[in-house]
């Protein structure tokens, strides 16, 4: 049986992108206006392969990669952990919550 080929970006597009993204991204200690075009470069990939709210798999490969790099980064400039306004948004949008914590314990509760 032959396999067919969906017409939305899947598996191949939103791993080429979050990839390609990551290894851009992949240094330490961002400015702020390098943090801006992290954000928007971040936010031109989920509007392209995800923004319908369809591809939820999209979403959470590219919420975890930003949150790697971001992790990364604060960890480089001396703190522990945190969480910038591109993740809370994404999240707002996706799943109605406003943390990663909290999409955690909503996923464990059924309601994701």
């Amino acid at each position: 049986m032959a396999e067919q080929k969906s017409e939305k970006p899947y598996f191949a597009d939103v791993y080429n992108a979050t990839y390609i993204f990551h290894k851009k991204w992949s240094g330490d200690k961002y400015t702020d206006a390098e943090w801006s075009q992290i954000v928007k470069e971040a936010d031109a990939i989920w509007k392209k392969l995800c923004g319908s709210g369809e591809n939820v798999f999209g979403t959470d490969i590219l919420v975890a990669t930003l949150s790697e790099i971001e992790r990364h980064n604060l960890k480089s400039n001396g703190f522990p952990g945190g969480q910038n306004a591109w993740l809370t948004n994404r999240l707002k949008e996706a799943y109605g919550v406003e943390t990663k914590e909290e999409l955690a314990k909503k996923l464990l509760e059924g309601g994701g």
